[in-house]
């Protein structure tokens, strides 16, 4: 007679899953460049003006959007899309207006950033896993 397949239970990790900050800073840099194509400005200005901070030269320019600009120009009753974009009638003319000045860049950083990461990678596997090993001892919820 044939052996009956057993069920695999779903094992569950027995470590918590750490924050890895290579992959943070990676993320960080590539979001960073798609905002500085498509909307003019750093990742920081373009998340935080008009909500946390009143707004400042970072979003002050022609064609440079922020989130707050956003929001403001799609909600129904919110304010008419000029906000700080006197040049510009439309939210997709910026946008495109700013694709053509910052697009290659963009395009440029979104390819290379990954290539770049995976090298440093390799390059510092052995720094890396003893730093690894040692926020490990520290209880710290970290990888490198």
């Amino acid at each position: 007679m044939a052996r009956r397949k057993s069920r695999r239970k779903n094992s569950k990790r027995r470590t918590k899953q750490k924050l890895n900050l290579l992959g943070v800073a990676e993320a960080a840099i590539l979001a960073g460049a798609f905002t500085q194509g498509a909307f003019g400005v750093q990742l920081v200005p373009f998340l935080f003006e008009g909500w946390l901070v009143k707004g400042t030269s970072a979003t002050n320019m022609p064609n440079e959007i922020s989130l707050n600009n956003l929001v403001r120009g799609v909600i129904p009753g919110g304010e008419e899309w000029s906000g700080s974009m006197p040049t510009k009638s439309t939210l997709w003319e910026s946008i495109e207006d700013n694709l053509r000045n910052n697009g290659p860049r963009m395009v440029g950083t979104l390819i290379l950033t990954p290539i770049a990461f995976k090298a440093v990678k390799q390059l510092t596997k052995k720094p890396r896993s003893m730093a690894n090993r040692m926020l490990k001892m520290g209880q710290v919820p970290l990888t490198v």
